[in-house]
């Protein structure tokens, strides 16, 4: 049940209208995942009627997931500086950036 629940909450707030007017609770509610791989990992662990196969439908996406966040750890950072904004009649903002490789 709890994970039904978590699972609701993430999609809740994975609509466009939380990602754009409540962003702040968009991320934390997605900070979730953590949980969801905890308890994930408790219920598809024990053997009730069958043989567990949780290993094999959780190793691929949690390999992914973890590729993922080791290529985007490896990237390099730029810092970027603003050196033009303008507001739109439409409400839309135009940046002009300047970015250059960060130091070590």
């Amino acid at each position: 049940m709890l994970l039904v629940i978590i699972i609701c909450i993430i999609y809740i707030f994975a609509s466009a209208t939380a990602r754009t007017h409540i962003f702040t609770a968009f991320w934390t509610t997605h900070q979730l995942f953590y949980a969801l791989y905890v308890i994930t990992l408790l219920h598809g662990s024990v053997r009730l009627v069958q043989d567990p196969y949780f290993p094999y439908y959780f190793c691929g996406p949690a390999t992914l997931f973890a590729f993922d966040k080791l290529v985007s750890l490896s990237r390099k950072k730029r810092q970027l500086s603003v050196v033009h904004a303008e507001l739109l009649p439409s409400g839309r903002t135009i940046l002009c950036l300047y970015y250059s490789e960060m130091q070590p």
